[in-house]
């Protein structure tokens, strides 16, 4: 199988070459590397198009997009590659030397396996390590049962390889919903945990670097009872549930029927825990406890209760 691997840029002079060296450097080397940059203003096309004339062996694909977004951005990126499997990166990751190598051969290992998802390590500047697998994912090879894929709302795209065939099979859907998709990895996931099998890995085969721009990584030094935060992340469980219940309207099988009433019960207790968090009220309150075995954790409905 050929392998793409698609990477998002904008503005990344910082960083874009120490993650360009580590693709290139890989024991296996992808087929193709396609980077697709939303108007970069700084140095980073020419840091890119130093590495296109130096690495001749490499198919490169160089494509731009007009400050459309990180999710138009990857997607971009996807439809311009011609790889069997795709993987995603953003421009200041840094990966092992032996990533595509070790997601290539659980490919072929786990033939229904659409979605490879590792975990995640995130170091800093100088590579000091600042978290160890944030994705808490059991150690060794597991699939993802459907209960764990609904109640995680967070699947970082840097970690991910899939097979581009879902991607094809579904882009009516894709195009039809391009303006409620929020994020393209929790896209993908969902599409192939219904389209064939996601599998996650207790390795770790990148480091995700905290920079001080990232958003998706303030968590690293946020307190995790900011109010606001909790209420974006309702926010983000609210959308995804209302994505899924969307996909199986497309698809009228019975099949998803059971899955369809469990979405909706998962859908309501975040609408209630949006509702509280919201208005703090008694009543709101109630609510939540009543749904409270549709939240993700106790956890979660205790940094809820104290968020400020």
């Amino acid at each position: 199988m050929k392998t793409s691997v698609v990477l998002a840029t904008y503005n990344g002079e910082k960083y874009i070459e120490k993650q360009l060296l580590s693709i290139l450097e890989q024991t296996v080397l992808p087929y193709e590397i396609v980077i697709t940059d939303d108007f970069s203003e700084d140095k980073t096309l020419n840091i890119v198009y130093s590495y296109v004339e130096k690495y001749s062996s490499v198919k490169w694909i160089v494509t731009h997009n007009k400050n459309k977004g990180f999710v138009s951005n990857f997607i971009n990126g996807i439809i311009e590659s011609t790889g069997d499997v795709v993987f995603l990166s953003d421009q200041d990751d840094e990966w092992k030397p032996n990533k595509i190598a070790s997601y290539m051969k659980i490919f072929s290992a786990y033939t229904d396996a659409v979605l490879i998802h590792g975990d995640i390590n995130v170091v800093d500047m100088n590579r000091h390590l600042l978290q160890a697998k944030t994705q808490k994912y059991k150690d060794g090879v597991s699939k993802l049962n459907f209960i764990d894929f609904v109640k995680k709302p967070n699947y970082p795209g840097m970690s991910i390889a899939f097979k581009k065939d879902v991607f094809k099979k579904n882009e009516r859907f894709i195009y039809k919903h391009i303006t409620s998709i929020k994020t393209h990895d929790f896209l993908l996931v969902m599409l192939s945990a219904f389209e064939g099998g996601v599998y996650t890995l207790g390795n770790s085969y990148c480091d995700r670097t905290f920079t001080g721009e990232n958003v998706a990584l303030r968590e690293v030094n946020r307190s995790k009872f900011i109010r606001q935060d909790r209420i974006n992340s309702a926010k983000t469980y609210i959308n995804q549930y209302e994505l899924i219940l969307s996909y199986f309207s497309c698809h009228s099988s019975p099949i998803y029927e059971s899955e369809r009433i469990e979405v909706n019960k998962l859908l309501n207790a975040q609408k209630k825990r949006l509702e509280f968090l919201e208005n703090f009220g008694f009543k709101e309150g109630l609510g939540l406890i009543r749904n409270v075995h549709h939240l993700p954790s106790l956890k979660s409905l205790v940094s809820d209760i104290f968020s400020k």
